[in-house]
C-alpha cells in the first residue's frame, strides 16, 4: 500500500522510470551505434556493444555488452549488462530497469556534484583528506576553521554550472574529531 501510494503521489518520477527503462532498453535493441535518445537531462546512447547514459556533467555512466535477454520460464524480457555482481563480487550478467537506472544516475550526478565542490574548495586552499558518503572532510588551523567551514557551506550550497537550479545546500561543523 505504501509503495503504490508513493507512486501514485510521485508520477513525475514514476514515469522518468518508465523513460528510461524503454530508452534503454531501445539502445539495446538498435545495433547500429547511431541510436542517442534525450531522457529528461540525461541521454542514453549505444556505443559499440554498450550502453551509455550521458550525465549532465557530460561523464558517462557505461553498460558494458547490454543486451536484452528473455528468460526461458517466464518469457520475460530484461534489460542486462555485464557487471560486477555486489554480493558474490563475481563478473556476470546482470539485469536493470528505470528504477535502477535512475538510481545510478541520482548517484552519479551526487557525485559529480561533489567532486566539483572539492575542485573549487582545492583552488581554496582547502584539502579534501576523507569523504563519506555526501560528507566531505577536512583539516583546518584553529584560527581558519571558522572560514573554511563556511567556505565550504557555500561551496556546497552552489550548484555547479552544468546543473543550473538544482537545489543544493551544505551544512558544516567545527570540532576535534570526526563524528557521524
Amino acid at each position: 500500500n505504501i509503495k503504490v501510494a508513493w507512486r501514485g503521489s510521485n508520477p513525475k518520477v514514476v514515469q522518468f522510470w518508465r523513460d528510461l527503462d524503454v530508452a534503454f532498453r531501445s539502445a539495446c535493441a538498435d545495433k547500429s551505434n547511431s541510436f542517442s535518445h534525450k531522457v529528461g537531462k540525461v541521454t542514453i546512447a549505444r556505443w559499440g556493444g554498450h550502453v551509455v547514459i550521458v550525465l549532465p556533467s557530460k561523464r558517462g555512466l557505461f553498460y558494458r555488452n547490454a543486451a536484452l535477454e528473455t528468460d526461458i520460464d517466464s518469457g520475460k524480457v530484461s534489460s542486462t549488462y555485464m557487471g560486477l555482481n555486489q554480493y558474490t563480487r563475481k563478473w556476470e550478467r546482470l539485469r536493470t530497469y528505470g528504477g535502477k537506472l535512475a538510481e545510478n544516475i541520482t548517484q552519479a550526478v551526487a557525485r559529480d556534484c561533489m567532486a566539483e565542490v572539492m575542485l573549487a574548495a582545492n583552488k581554496q586552499g582547502i584539502k579534501t583528506l576523507l569523504t563519506v558518503h555526501d560528507e566531505l572532510i577536512t583539516e583546518a588551523e584553529n584560527d581558519k576553521a571558522d572560514w573554511q567551514s563556511q567556505t565550504l557551506e557555500q561551496l556546497m550550497s552552489t550548484p555547479p554550472a552544468w546543473a543550473a537550479g538544482l537545489p543544493t545546500m551544505g551544512d558544516g561543523w567545527v570540532g576535534d574529531r570526526y563524528r557521524k
